[in-house]
């Protein structure tokens, strides 16, 4: 299953790279409708990519510790 889940994450940042080639070749024939899209689609992926891979998200005063609860999580499944 890892190895499925790495596959796609690979896929995944290859994309948003694509995405982001295009959205700058847009932005410089005056397609900015369009460059804006890519860039979204550049942005998602890259979420997707990176946050599993946090172990601490910090933002606006909020602190949530995803590794953490996720061996915890796995550790009681293995009980």
């Amino acid at each position: 299953m890892d190895r499925v889940r790495e596959i796609f994450l690979y896929v995944v940042a290859a994309l948003s790279m694509i995405a982001l080639l295009c959205a700058v070749y847009q932005a410089m024939n005056d397609k900015n409708g369009s460059a804006v899209v890519l860039g979204t689609i550049f942005l998602v992926g890259a979420l997707i990519v990176f946050i599993p891979d946090l172990e601490v998200l910090k933002a606006w005063g909020v602190e949530a510790k995803l590794r953490q609860r996720l061996n915890q999580a796995d550790q009681i499944i293995a009980r």
